[in-house]
């Protein structure tokens, strides 16, 4: 028991983790059960509309993707503080790298 108080607590827990990736389940979710109640509505429609439906869904989620993945791999940076300052090393990086020798 102590063990997994010990796992929930610490620094990069699972506590830590959780509070990461709630909000992107979130909006994972909602958009999921958005797709759903819409084809449920589309049965009532015709059968032509829920067949359309599915192809038309994941092409929706192939242009949806590319920006959840961006904000998802972003939001990561931005919710732990860090993103400033890994901006900062990447240009400090940088400029050792490639600045000009004398």
């Amino acid at each position: 028991m102590k063990m997994m108080k010990e796992l929930w607590s610490r620094q990069g827990g699972y506590r830590e983790v959780l509070s990461t990736a709630f909000p992107l389940i979130l909006g994972t979710s909602a958009w999921t059960l958005q797709q759903f109640v819409d084809r449920v509505f589309l049965t009532w429609y015709s059968p032509a509309a829920i067949a359309a439906s599915m192809p038309a869904g994941i092409l929706n989620f192939t242009f949806v993707s590319l920006f959840m993945g961006t904000v998802s791999y972003v939001t990561t940076f931005i919710h732990r503080g860090s993103f400033h300052s890994y901006i900062r090393a990447l240009r400090s990086h940088h400029f050792q790298v490639h600045r000009p020798h004398p």
